[in-house]
Formats: C-alpha cells, structure tokens, sequence
C-alpha cells in the first residue's frame, strides 16, 4: 500500500476514543472474516460513520441487532484499528440476503477496500449456496456495485409513494388498529413498512386515525398497477428508490417479488 501523510489527530466518541486522521506512517491492511470479538470495533466505526443513528443507542446494539442472524461479514484493519466493514445478513426469503451497513472511515476512502471485502464476502456467498444478495445503495457504493461487482439495477423499478392527511380520510376516528399492516410510525409521518392486504380509501382511514398526530403517510412499491391504484386515493410518487441485487444462480425471481419498506435496514 502506498504511504499516507496526514497529521495525527483523535476525537472523543460516546464508546471511547476513534482516529480522525491517520499518522504519517506506511498503511498495510489485512482483510478477514468477522470472528468473535469483533463487535466493539464494528460499533466504533458504525458510529464513526452513521453518528446520528447511534446518539441513543447503548454499546452491544451490533450485537443485539445481529447476532441470532446468518450473516457474512469481512473487515479490514490498519493493525488494530478497523478501517472497513461489509456485511450481508440472511432475511425473511430463503437464499435472499440483504445488503447492509457498507461502511469505510474517512481516511481509508479510495483505496479499494469496499471492492476487496465485497469480493470475500461474495465468493464465500457463492459456497454457501446463497441465491441473490440485494439492497439500496448510497452514492458512494453505487459505482463499485454496478461497475465491477455485476449487480443488476432496473431501470425504474421501485418508488416511494406518499399521501397527506385530508378531512376525507379521517372519517374513522375510533378505530384502534389496521389488520395486516405493519407500520413504523413518526410524531408527524407513518412509514407502511409491509402490507399483506389490499391498501384502499378505508385502509387510508384507519392508519391515519391510528396515528392522529401524523401528517402524512408513505409506503414502497414496485407494481406498476398497484402505482395506478395508489394515485387514485391521492397517494404521490415522492421519489424512486434505488434498487439493486446481484445474483449468483442467473435466477430473476427477485424481480417478480413485492418489495416493501420492511425489505430495507434503515425502516
């Protein structure tokens, strides 16, 4: 690895203390899979990187969060010091597993480490029979994936839909819960996470009235027609979502799947 020169510098986190800044030194990474004991170093980067998400989270949440799940995971360290993490965990689907938390400190950007570890995970994916790896990737993954990873991103394919709370669709203000609808709900905004029934006006209703102080209510979809349906109730496309996969057997039935909030990590 080539030298970098930066100024030595430390910054307090609410685990302990985390680098800021690399030392004048020779890098040399050393990449493996997760082993036990690692979850202080992960929690340590994940706050490093996703400080907001963390403020009021306690230490052990990696762990509490991932540690019954069948997952993949490889880190790269500067010494003792974890500069990378990437990692894919087992869902609801058999064979299908998600995308998550693709995470490498400000100073160990651009060198490749992102390709390295998705590259291990992925040929230990292919061993173990693993069908298709999928997630929402931000900008900074996004070239990697499509460009030398081969994941596939119709063109498209996914949108966030999103309607404002109206007088005509408060008109059932007794009701206390909305049948085969999970929700993640906001003081001012309900996120449909998954729904196994037919959304309509009166479901619009009930989630509403179920959350009288939210203002607006949003849901994920990636059929078409129910699109159409959506906008006649006054549901908007606020927005498309990204959406990409990678397939180890060539099989596509992804594509054929109905996608909801609740597939994503960050709902």
């Amino acid at each position: 690895m080539d030298a970098i020169n930066h100024e030595s510098s430390r910054s307090l986190s609410v685990f302990g203390e985390y680098p800021t800044t690399l030392d004048a030194r020779n890098i040399v990474i050393r990449e493996r899979f997760y082993e036990t004991g690692d979850e202080n170093d992960i929690e340590e980067l994940y706050f490093c990187i996703y400080k907001d998400r963390v403020l009021k989270k306690e230490k052990g949440f990696w762990s509490r969060q991932f540690e019954q799940k069948n997952k993949i995971i490889a880190l790269a360290f500067d010494n003792d010091l974890l500069a990378s993490h990437y990692a894919i965990v087992e869902t609801r689907n058999s064979g299908v597993f998600l995308s998550l938390d693709t995470m490498t400190h400000p100073d160990y950007r651009k060198r490749g480490l992102f390709f390295d570890l998705a590259t291990m995970v992925y040929e230990k994916a292919k061993k173990s029979n693993i069908d298709v790896v999928y997630g929402f990737p931000n900008k900074n993954s996004f070239h990697a994936l499509s460009k030398r990873l081969n994941w596939i991103f119709p063109d498209d394919f996914l949108f966030e839909l999103e309607i404002e709370k109206r007088n005509d669709n408060l008109k059932n203000s007794e009701t206390v819960s909305v049948s085969n609808i999970k929700t993640k709900n906001f003081k001012e905004y309900v996120h449909i996470l998954c729904y196994d029934s037919f959304i309509d006006q009166e479901k619009v209703e009930q989630i509403f009235a179920c959350n009288k102080t939210a203002t607006k209510c949003s849901l994920w979809t990636n059929n078409k027609l129910y699109v159409e349906h959506l906008m006649t109730l006054g549901f908007k496309i606020k927005k498309k979502i990204d959406f990409g996969f990678i397939s180890f057997t060539n099989n596509l039935d992804i594509l054929k799947m109905d996608i909801q909030m609740c597939w994503s990590d960050v709902y």
